[in-house]
């Protein structure tokens, strides 16, 4: 598989290439998701995602959505590169769809050594599909290859990017626990070789559930107070 990163092409205009790391804070991360993105895509030159980009951040600015600089432009370049992935005509519709799920478990296990056994666990999963999912998920440069051992990859995930996945999930509490769900799913195969894993999901599981009964009591507050004007 090839893997792209910051190879984009001599002959492009420094000044844009300039300009998108600029936007992008030279963050090392966000310019290989931005990289990967763009040479994939039939919608993208460098000065139209940098445009794309800017907008973005603006809105996350003003939302506040995100707090640190890091966070939103992470989550600025995991938006257009989740569209790419989705909109790829190279890439088959059950593939595509398995490529958001591994990204959504994996944002819920410990960042290094994820192998991809550990999502045939999912419900009416093929290994071929999974294979092929984790393959676009690296030519993404969403996931990073780590080594081969008994035939499978490992793979890790930027911890920053795995924030920013759950922070995503977390705007939708029916999405959190069905994302949460599926990591356990996942787990419940082979908890003894994945416990590494299993202990990271309970922990941040239990704090995003928190999070969910803080938010849910506190609309219920707010809608009382509203209906007792």
């Amino acid at each position: 598989t090839e893997i792209y990163t910051l190879s984009l092409h001599d002959a492009l205009p420094i000044s844009e290439q300039l300009a998108l790391g600029e936007e992008l804070g030279f963050l090392p991360l966000a310019l290989q998701c931005a990289a990967a993105t763009i040479l994939r895509s039939k919608q993208y030159t460098v000065a139209s995602y940098t445009k794309t980009i800017h907008k973005d951040l603006l809105v996350l600015m003003d939302k506040k959505k995100i707090l640190t600089e890091y966070e939103r432009t992470i989550s600025a370049t995991l938006r257009l590169s989740v569209e790419q992935i989705e909109r790829d005509e190279d890439i088959e519709e059950d593939v595509r769809e398995y490529c958001l799920i591994i990204l959504n478990v994996a944002a819920y296990c410990e960042p290094n050594d994820i192998s991809e056994t550990l999502f045939f666990g999912l419900p009416n999963a093929r290994e071929e599909t999974l294979r092929t999912a984790v393959d676009q998920l690296l030519v993404y440069s969403l996931v990073s290859f780590e080594k081969f051992a008994d035939l499978f990859r490992y793979f890790g995930i930027h911890r920053l990017l795995q924030h920013v996945i759950r922070h995503k999930v977390l705007v939708d509490s029916e999405r959190a626990i069905r994302a949460i769900h599926l990591a356990f799913e996942c787990m419940r195969v082979n908890l003894i070789e994945l416990q590494r894993h299993a202990i990271c999901a309970w922990d941040t599981a239990s704090e995003q559930f928190d999070e969910i009964l803080r938010t849910r009591s506190e609309e219920r507050r707010v809608g009382k107070e509203c209906r007792s004007r």
